[in-house]
């Protein structure tokens, strides 16, 4: 059945988006899908949620969570068989930190991962652990 071609997926996807105060607002979404098992590394359940703030004007801060429900994947194995093996579920967090100098300049910090989770999203191939961006956005 590997490349059949015939994967058949459905689901529902439910999102919220709410500010609690005028500073602080919460995003969150649940997605549900079902498939009739030709389709890989896709989860039953995941669920996204965000909390942000606006320290100041132009500075805003933000919480993610993501979760992700086992899921299955094919293992290619040297003899150039396959294997469906499990891959299991993972929660990651990230915090990002935006600041907005002006108008056309932005600057950016990102921690991904900040609990320096290991989880798999392809079998066999690692994922970045902690890990921090900083820079620049520039619009012309």
């Amino acid at each position: 059945d590997l490349n059949s071609g015939n994967a058949v997926i459905k689901g529902v996807e439910l999102g919220v988006k709410y500010d609690i105060i005028s500073n602080i607002g919460i995003n969150a979404n649940y997605t549900y899908t079902n498939h009739n098992n030709n389709a890989i590394r896709i989860p039953k359940n995941k669920i996204n949620a965000n909390i942000s703030y606006i320290l100041k004007e132009r500075t805003n801060v933000s919480l993610s969570y993501q979760f992700n429900e086992k899921r299955e994947d094919t293992y290619f194995k040297p003899d150039f068989t396959t294997e469906v093996v499990s891959l299991k579920a993972y929660s990651i967090f990230d915090i990002n930190v935006n600041h907005k100098l002006n108008k056309k300049v932005k600057l950016f910090l990102n921690i991904s991962n900040i609990f320096d989770s290991e989880f798999e999203e392809i079998v066999g191939y690692n994922t970045l652990g902690r890990n921090f961006s900083i820079g620049g956005r520039i619009s012309l």
